[in-house]
């Protein structure tokens, strides 16, 4: 129960946090600030909470946030219309951060930068726009588009894995993570040796060949959903309980 009070709590402040950086992108001046300072207020407020969900882990603080925030946020084609949104936000969660670790005199929030790439959640749309009627796209601005496309698409793969990882850290402190693990027949996105256990998104496509091999050398593939890295935590307590390895993995 206390768990999820917890959780409810952090998650209503994070969407208060993205209607803060959503704000800031209409205004301007100290109309901004005002809407800056209030956001990363927010985070001040909540890190105690935060670091408790983190199990006292500082240094993933700015991560948690990041992740936690980009799972809030509506459509990235409405964010366009909000100014510099993913400017913004970084700012708020940067600035909230810092002032939280230097309230505890820690020194945890450089290297969670340096662990971490900043988050990007949205990109300025292209000048010009189009009026009226069919308008044939000419062919090197349909290959912009597409590439804005497998752009998009990439980092909605990075930070899916990003939560992944920031899951298996919870759920596994002081296993050795390996990332990207060749093994016969392919790769897994996530290994723990020690305990012979992958993990993988589930959008990948079935590969029969590798998970034969898989199977062969023993190795249990847990395949995790969109849905669950929608939250990191909740998943990272999931594979805390004993039993759900078993349930949960491929029998590979």
């Amino acid at each position: 129960m206390r768990n999820n009070r917890l959780e409810a709590q952090i998650l209503s402040s994070i969407d208060e946090l993205v209607q803060c950086a959503i704000s800031a992108g209409l205004k301007e001046g100290e109309a901004r600030e005002e809407e800056i300072e209030r956001g990363a207020a927010i985070i001040q407020e909540i890190g105690h909470l935060l670091v408790e969900a983190l199990e006292g882990r500082e240094e993933h603080l700015k991560s948690l946030v990041e992740q936690l925030a980009a799972q809030r946020l509506p459509d990235r084609r409405v964010l366009q219309s909000f100014g510099h949104f993913s400017r913004d936000l970084q700012e708020i969660i940067e600035r909230g951060v810092s002032s939280y670790l230097k309230s505890k005199g820690s020194d945890a929030g450089e290297s969670a930068s340096l662990e971490y790439p900043s988050l990007n959640v949205s990109e300025q749309p292209d000048e010009g726009t189009l009026t009226g009627g069919a308008v044939e796209v000419p062919t090197s601005a349909q290959a912009r588009l597409e590439q804005k496309k497998e752009q998009g698409e990439s980092k909605s793969l990075v930070a899916k894995l990003k939560g992944l990882r920031l899951a298996l850290e919870q759920a596994f402190p002081g296993e050795e993570l390996l990332e990207n693990f060749v093994t016969r027949g392919g790769k897994l996105d996530y290994f723990l040796p020690r305990l012979n256990l992958g993990f993988e998104l589930n959008s990948a496509a079935p590969n029969w060949r590798k998970e034969f091999f898989l199977r062969q050398a023993g190795i249990r593939v847990i395949k995790v959903t969109e849905g669950e890295l929608r939250n990191p935590l909740a998943l990272a307590r999931r594979l805390r309980r004993p039993g759900s390895l078993q349930a949960a993995s491929n029998p590979c």
